[in-house]
């Protein structure tokens, strides 16, 4: 039986169509997380599942069982929101035990989830401070112990990490996916960071303009994307796209020209659009002074210790990031020699399409 479903949800915000034909089922146990630019629908679709929301069509399903028109405090789910939203009158045992205290369980039995659950985040040592005397991190491990003192059958993220500085970002984006590990438990999560999707997930649903554009793990994602938007949203720095020049088939292989060079790769299976564009993500470039494919022009370089980050203008003007392993000794107006080498082939055609998807 799957832990949660959506079929064919849609959400209405008067004329504003929110959520178009939403279709997802997770299984339990699984670590789904949704990402897309600001306004894609993610966390519209997270507050239709927690009930916040109501859904316009559709039907909503938890272990089976219908809850498009329950009350979210029916539906055993436990929401953990951006803001921490802590009681500051409250200790940190009062603020995770709070919902429990509400639903009137007996002191004893509070005493032992809370402590339990503080214990799992490692915040038994700091039950008796209130909200003011602990970190951004702290907060936030309050905030989930709340929930997971409620023992729900989905636990639901809306951009938890989100008002954390980077380091402790780090820091909770790995004590998350242990948390996962530990309790086994069925969690979906929003973010806008691409770094926390491919990290903490073991399915992606990309989402964009209300739809769901492609769902699955995310190498997978990465490697084969359905479409432009998919392959420019996932990948740090993004993937650029270059316009070929033409291409030719030749037997298995296909041959793409752009900005004065070519590619050979293989040819698409059942290939039925045009090839139109090469995305070319950073890491597709290697130095070789010997035998380049291209030699485009330095205007900005980023010195990141490990690796270099290039931003460059191609021959015919188009812009292109290379990231170099190590420190690459540059400066804005150089020519850099470099040969490509396409791991995962991005070859587009007239409507966006992956044709090696």
């Amino acid at each position: 039986m799957t832990a949660f479903e959506a079929i064919s949800l849609d959400k209405h915000y008067g004329e504003f169509h929110a959520l178009k034909d939403i279709n997802l089922s997770v299984e339990p146990g699984e670590f789904i997380v949704l990402v897309g630019p600001s306004g894609c629908g993610k966390s519209t679709l997270m507050r239709t599942i927690a009930g916040l929301e109501k859904v316009t069509s559709g039907d909503l399903k938890i272990d089976g069982r219908s809850v498009t028109g329950l009350l979210p405090k029916e539906r055993d789910v436990a929401m953990v929101f951006q803001s921490y939203a802590l009681y500051p009158h409250m200790t940190v045992a009062e603020n995770i035990g709070f919902g429990m205290k509400i639903a009137k369980r007996p002191k004893a039995e509070i005493q032992e989830k809370v402590l339990a659950a503080a214990k799992v985040l490692k915040i038994e040592d700091y039950l008796n401070r209130k909200p003011k005397a602990l970190s951004g991190g702290q907060r936030q491990r309050v905030a989930i112990g709340r929930a997971i003192v409620r023992d729900p059958k989905i636990f639901l993220f809306d951009e938890p990490l989100s008002n954390l500085d980077a380091a402790l970002r780090v820091e909770m984006r790995v004590e998350l996916a242990r948390l996962h590990k530990q309790l086994d438990a069925t969690m979906i999560y929003v973010t806008h960071d691409q770094v926390e999707a491919m990290t903490l997930a073991d399915r992606i649903v990309v989402m964009n303009g209300g739809v769901i554009e492609q769902i699955g793990a995310p190498l997978d994602l990465f490697n084969r994307p359905r479409n432009k938007f998919v392959a420019g949203f996932l990948g740090q720095p993004p993937a650029i796209f270059v316009r070929l020049d033409g291409h030719e088939v030749k037997g298995s292989r296909l041959q793409v020209q752009f900005s004065g060079t070519s590619v050979d790769l293989p040819a698409p299976e059942n290939q039925t659009g045009t090839p139109v564009e090469i995305g070319l993500r950073p890491d597709f470039f290697e130095l070789d002074p010997e035998n380049p494919d291209l030699s485009p022009q330095v205007e900005v370089v980023e010195q990141l210790g490990d690796t270099t980050l290039l931003y460059t203008r191609l021959p015919d003007g188009q812009q292109a990031t290379v990231q170099l392993p190590g420190q690459v000794t540059a400066k804005s107006g150089d020519r850099i020699p470099l040969r490509i080498k396409c791991k995962s082939p991005l070859i587009f055609d007239e409507a966006g399409r992956n044709l090696f998807a």
